[in-house]
């Protein structure tokens, strides 16, 4: 079985308490804790490591160590063992649900810079580029990710994807009174027309009608997608995954997760970064990040208390009321 270790150390800032973790191949493996305490930061740091050997076939790798870079120049990060070629993706906090308006903010974006070109005073000129090179930077990933990847998928492994998907959410259907058309009920891509399209009413509907859950449908495609792309070895990392889910869908998503992991052929390892206790409890293992005695640490943890006790206070505030 493969695996990836890695170590992470204190640089100059932030402060850290050596900690190690390994990652073994065909497991679904959750980074939990409080706000602030690295989670994002070295899953970001140890993608940025994994890009430097990384089969750079694939442009989005080039566009991947980019934006990871900043993490690495945070966090010292020591990569131990990883496969060979290993390809690597992260899924940005900032999320999915924006990557369909991309091609309307763009135009808008385009017209607004050329407003800005004739401003007379220069540095509000300069503020206003700046602020919309920013706007761009943050929207732009997966909007030109998303294409790639399904473009370099293998029609044989999509096949089995979509396969080892039906059958997970046949089985949560089977053990709940959920069905696929509750857990998953809109059907979204990537495209020039704004719209997406609901199954429950066999009909497309505006995409500021369908909220947030345009999200969590590009996510599960683009996963299906990535674990489609013929490599030796893979390694998914999501942000949040939770980010318009309802616990039922977080639940299934991580189940199917587990069995794309662990069927797919090659070596896949899976990192959530999360704060919901649905995505850390289904998840194989468990590192639980916090900040201790003035320093950043980490260590396994076999149920995820912190995040099940907080969400028990609040269930049992709500039955107190």
């Amino acid at each position: 079985m493969g695996k990836v270790k890695f170590r992470v150390e204190s640089s100059q800032d932030p402060p850290v308490d050596p900690f190690e973790i390994e990652l073994n191949s065909g497991s679904v493996v959750a980074f939990v804790g409080y706000n602030a305490t690295l989670k994002s930061l070295t899953a970001r740091a140890l993608l940025y490591e994994l890009c430097q050997t990384a089969n750079r076939h694939f442009d989005f790798v080039a566009s991947l160590e980019t934006r990871t870079e900043d993490a690495s120049k945070a966090l010292k990060l020591q990569l131990v063992d990883a496969p060979k070629d290993l390809l690597p993706y992260l899924v940005d906090d900032y999320r999915l649900s924006l990557r369909a308006y991309f091609s309307t903010l763009q135009n808008a974006i385009d017209r607004l810079e050329s407003y800005a070109e004739r401003v007379s005073d220069d540095r509000t000129r300069e503020l206003m580029l700046s602020e919309l090179d920013a706007l761009r930077k943050n929207l732009q990933p997966q909007v030109f990710e998303y294409p790639e990847i399904k473009k370099n998928h293998d029609l044989d492994l999509l096949r089995k994807a979509w396969g080892i998907f039906e059958k997970k959410i046949n089985e949560i259907k089977d053990q709940t009174s959920v069905g696929d058309d509750i857990l998953l009920p809109l059907e979204v891509d990537i495209t020039n027309s704004p719209k997406v399209h609901d199954k429950r009413l066999n009909k497309s509907v505006p995409l500021n009608l369908a909220s947030t859950t345009i999200a969590a449908a590009l996510l599960w495609k683009l996963t299906l997608y990535f674990f489609s792309i013929p490599v030796s070895a893979r390694l998914f990392a999501v942000e949040e995954p939770e980010e318009g889910m309802t616990p039922p869908q977080q639940v299934a998503y991580v189940e199917v997760l587990k069995a794309l992991a662990r069927e797919i052929p090659g070596d896949n390892y899976v990192v959530l970064t999360t704060h919901s206790p649905y995505i850390a409890g289904e998840s194989d293992k468990i590192f639980y990040f916090s900040f201790e005695n003035k320093k950043f640490t980490c260590k396994p943890v076999d149920v995820p208390l912190p995040m099940a006790k907080a969400d028990g206070l609040l269930l049992l505030r709500s039955i107190e009321k």
